[in-house]
């Protein structure tokens, strides 16, 4: 088998490389260079692009509005297990107008946002229930020692 040459990570015959002329070899290998360095300055602007506030010197605040911090981070998961427990606002729920001791329809006359004049029936109406709470009476205890 005969020899091989490597050039820009090709290997070619050694006798194909003696057979070009001169002219081709030098541009070959002035290309071949030019790849290397385009190869590394690449490499080199792919490295500072990847570069955050959690893998270099550089301030959070460089981080940009696609990337956010450990401590984003944390918080959001922070937030989601809040979120996972029931909440008292979340957890009332409105009871069927069938249970409700007392129903009023009440229906305004004019829109609240535009001011115009309100006539017909709404299919998904707002709803909104209050729950009354008998008055709270003080207990008043006497100190049996007095």
């Amino acid at each position: 088998m005969s020899e091989e040459i490597e050039i820009s990570g090709i290997k070619v015959p050694k006798a194909d490389w003696e057979a070009t002329p001169p002219s081709i070899r030098a541009l070959v290998l002035v290309l071949s260079d030019r790849l290397r360095q385009q190869d590394e300055r690449i490499q080199q602007l792919e490295e500072r692009l990847n570069q955050t506030s959690k893998n270099s010197s550089k301030p959070p605040s460089s981080d940009g509005f696609g990337q956010s911090s450990g401590k984003e981070k944390n918080r959001k998961k922070r937030a989601a297990k809040r979120s996972s427990k029931p909440t008292s606002r979340q957890a009332r729920t409105l009871q069927p107008s069938e249970v409700c001791d007392q129903v009023q329809d009440i229906l305004p006359s004019v829109c609240v946002d535009c001011g115009a004049l309100l006539k017909g029936y709404d299919k998904r109406p707002h709803r909104h229930q209050e729950i009354e709470l008998p008055p709270v009476e003080p207990m008043v205890c006497s100190d049996p020692q007095n």
